[in-house]
C-alpha cells in the first residue's frame, strides 16, 4: 500500500469558525461524506468549517489570509481535470456559505497549480460553458457576449484540450458557438449533434496521449434537452457512441472516456446497455458530490456546476490491459448504505418504549450493538487509506471545491476586473426607463416616503442586510451587472420601479420590494391589502424570487423571516 506523499503549493484561505460546511445528500436523501473534496488528497482530520469571503475580499483576486495547500497522491501519475456546466459564471453569486464557491481565477488557478504535480495530465470540459440560459433577453446580450471571452481566456490558460456542446451553449445561436470555442483552443466534440441538413458540428470523438495510456474521448448528448432547438438535430446516443467506440478500439485506445451533456437519470436510462466505455462525465446539472456510481462497464464522475467544483481523475496503471478499479477503499455508494441502516436503526430505538421496570428491552440491547457495529464500520472505511496497488490499473477520483483560499490566476483574475470594469458602459448604451404605472395603479416610491409614518420600522430595516444590499454589489463593481442588480434593489423592471441605471431611491431591498409599491397607501393610509398595492402579509414566493434553488440554496422562509423581524416590524416594540 502506498504511503501518502504530500507535495504543496502555497495559497491563502479565509477562514471563519464556527460555520459549518454544506453536507450534500445521496439521491434517496440520505447524508454523505465529502471526503475527497478538500484541496489535500486525503479526508481532512480539521473541524469541518466553511471558508467564506468577507465583503471586502468578494470578488477577483487573493485577497489575503492563511494558506492552502494543494497536494497529490503517491505515486506520481497522469491525471485528467474537468470543469461541467460554467453556465457563463465568472464569479459566485449568492447569499449563502454555499455558494462563495467558484471564480474562474480559481477554476483556472486550481488547474493550473494541479497540472505541475501529475506526470501528465488532460483537461476537458463537459459542456454548458457560455450562458446560463437557454434564451437571452436583448438587453443582456452585450453583456453576455462579453463575458465568454473570459471564459474562453480561461480555457486557454488552463489547457482545456475538448468540450461537448450543451443547451445553453447554444443560447446566441450556433454559428456564434462554432465562432467562439475555437478561440479557448478547445475542439469540439460530440458524435450525435448534426446542423440541420446532416454537416457535423464537431468531431464525434478524439484521442490523445496520456502517460502510457491513450485515451479515446467520446461527446455526446441527451437528445431530450435539445428538442425544440433551432439549426441542430440530435440523434439517438448509444448507436452513436458505439461507433465511436469501435473506431477508437481499432485506433489504438486503451481508455475511454464520454462526455455526457446529460444529466445522470439519462445516461442511466440510454447508456445501460453501452459496453466499452470507462468513465462517463456529466455535464447537465451534475450534482454535487463524490460519489462513484457505475453504469454498464464505465465509471461515473460529477463536478458541481458554476465553476463550484472541479474534477480530478488520477490515473495509476501497471498495465493497459486490465479493468479500472476505484483506489478508493470505502466506496460513497457503500458510505450511504450504512448512513441509511444507522438512520433507520436509530428510528426504531427510538419508537421502541422501556418495559415497566424501566429497563431497556433486550432487542433496544441488540440494536443498539448493531448500531455500534455499523458505526465502527463507517468510521474505518472514512478513515482508510486510499490503495493503488502493485498491478492492474486504478483511479481515484475527487471533485475539489473552489474555495475561497484557491490559487488564482492573475490573467483571468485582469480579465475579470475588466470585465466588471466595463459592465457600466456595456450596459448603461441599451438601457431604457422604467416601465410607467398604468393610470390608477400603484407605483414605488421609496422608503424616504415609508419612513415619514413608519419611523419604528425603519430604524429596524437600518439594522439588516437588506438595508445593504447594494454595497454588496458596488464593493464587487457589480452595481451594472444586469445579471445581480435585479435582487439588490426594489421594484426591478416593474411598472412604476426601477430599471438599470434608474434607481433613484429605491436602491437596497426596501419596503415595497416585500410589501408592494405604495402611492395609492401614502395618499390613504387606510388603503392596505389592494390588488398590486401594498399588503402586510408577505407570502413566501415573494422573497423565493431571489432567495431561490440557485443563488439561495439554504434559504428556509421561516428561518429567514424570523431574522427580518423586530420592533414595529412584526415583533413587539421595546417597552
Amino acid at each position: 500500500m502506498n504511503v501518502l506523499v504530500t507535495l504543496t503549493i502555497a495559497v491563502f484561505l479565509v477562514v471563519l469558525p464556527g460555520c459549518q460546511r454544506p453536507t450534500p445528500t445521496t439521491t434517496d436523501g440520505s447524508s454523505q461524506s465529502l471526503s475527497g473534496t478538500e484541496h489535500g488528497s486525503e479526508a481532512s482530520t480539521a473541524p469541518a468549517t466553511a471558508r467564506i469571503e468577507t465583503l471586502g475580499q468578494a470578488g477577483p483576486g487573493a485577497g489575503s489570509g492563511e494558506l492552502i495547500e494543494v497536494s497529490d497522491l503517491a505515486p506520481a501519475s497522469p491525471t485528467i481535470f474537468f470543469t461541467a456546466g460554467l453556465l457563463g459564471y465568472t464569479e459566485p453569486c449568492g447569499c449563502t456559505i454555499d455558494l462563495v464557491l467558484g471564480g474562474i481565477d480559481r477554476v483556472t488557478g486550481f488547474v493550473q497549480t494541479a497540472r505541475a504535480l501529475a506526470t501528465d495530465s488532460l483537461v476537458l470540459d463537459v459542456g454548458n460553458v457560455l450562458f446560463e440560459r437557454a434564451s437571452i433577453p436583448p438587453q443582456a446580450l452585450a453583456q453576455e457576449v462579453r463575458k465568454t471571452q473570459v471564459l474562453m481566456v480561461a480555457h486557454r490558460e488552463m489547457g482545456t484540450f475538448a468540450t461537448v456542446p450543451g443547451p445553453m451553449d447554444l443560447a446566441n445561436g450556433l454559428d456564434f458557438y462554432l465562432q467562439t470555442i475555437p478561440t479557448s483552443g478547445m475542439q469540439i466534440t460530440v458524435a450525435n449533434l448534426q446542423r440541420q441538413g446532416g454537416l457535423p458540428i464537431g468531431q464525434p470523438h478524439l484521442m490523445r496521449p496520456l502517460g502510457s495510456e491513450t485515451i479515446g474521448i467520446i461527446g455526446a448528448v441527451d437528445p431530450a434537452i435539445f428538442d425544440g432547438l433551432p439549426q441542430v438535430v440530435a440523434l439517438p446516443a448509444a448507436p452513436t457512441i458505439e461507433a465511436s467506440l469501435t473506431e477508437l478500439e481499432a485506433a489504438g485506445a486503451t481508455t475511454t472516456i464520454l462526455l455526457w451533456q446529460g444529466d445522470l437519470t439519462a445516461a442511466r436510462a440510454q447508456l445501460a446497455n453501452v459496453e466499452g466505455l470507462d468513465f462517463i462525465l456529466v455535464g447537465h446539472e451534475p450534482r454535487r458530490t463524490d460519489e462513484v456510481t457505475r453504469i454498464g462497464s464505465a465509471f461515473v464522475l460529477e463536478a458541481y456546476d458554476q465553476g463550484r467544483t472541479v474534477g480530478r481523475l488520477k490515473l495509476v496503471s501497471h498495465d493497459t490491459t486490465s479493468e479500472w478499479s476505484n483506489a478508493r477503499a470505502g466506496s460513497n455508494e457503500e458510505l450511504a448504505r450504512i448512513d441509511r441502516l444507522i438512520i433507520s436503526i436509530e428510528e426504531r430505538i427510538a419508537q421502541i418504549p422501556t418495559d415497566a421496570s424501566g429497563q431497556e428491552p433486550e432487542i433496544v440491547t441488540r440494536q443498539r450493538e448493531r448500531l455500534a457495529g455499523l458505526q465502527a464500520q463507517k468510521a474505518e472505511m472514512q478513515g482508510s487509506t486510499i490503495a493503488f496497488g502493485e498491478s492492474g490499473r486504478s483511479f481515484y477520483f475527487t471533485p475539489v471545491d473552489m474555495e475561497p483560499g484557491t490559487p488564482v490566476n492573475d490573467t483571468l483574475t485582469t480579465e475579470m476586473v475588466q470585465y466588471n470594469d466595463a459592465l457600466q458602459s456595456i450596459n448603461m448604451a441599451s438601457v431604457t426607463a422604467p416601465l410607467p404605472a398604468a393610470t390608477g395603479q400603484p407605483h414605488y416610491v421609496g422608503n424616504a416616503e415609508c419612513s415619514r409614518c413608519h419611523v419604528e420600522e425603519q430604524a429596524f430595516w437600518l439594522t439588516t442586510s437588506h438595508a445593504h444590499a447594494i454595497e454588496t454589489l458596488e464593493v464587487r463593481n457589480k452595481a451594472f451587472d444586469r445579471n445581480c442588480v435585479g435582487c439588490h434593489v426594489t421594484g426591478w423592471e416593474q411598472p412604476g420601479g426601477s430599471a438599470l441605471g434608474h434607481t433613484e431611491a429605491l436602491e437596497n431591498v426596501q419596503c415595497e420590494q416585500c410589501h408592494g409599491p405604495g402611492s395609492m397607501h401614502i395618499q390613504n393610509p387606510l388603503l392596505n391589502n389592494v390588488p398590486t398595492g401594498v399588503h402586510t402579509e408577505v407570502p413566501e414566493s415573494t422573497c423565493a424570487a431571489c432567495h431561490n434553488e440557485e443563488h439561495s440554496p439554504r434559504f428556509d422562509y421561516a428561518t429567514y423571516m424570523a431574522r427580518i423581524l423586530g420592533p414595529g416590524h412584526g415583533a413587539p416594540s421595546a417597552p
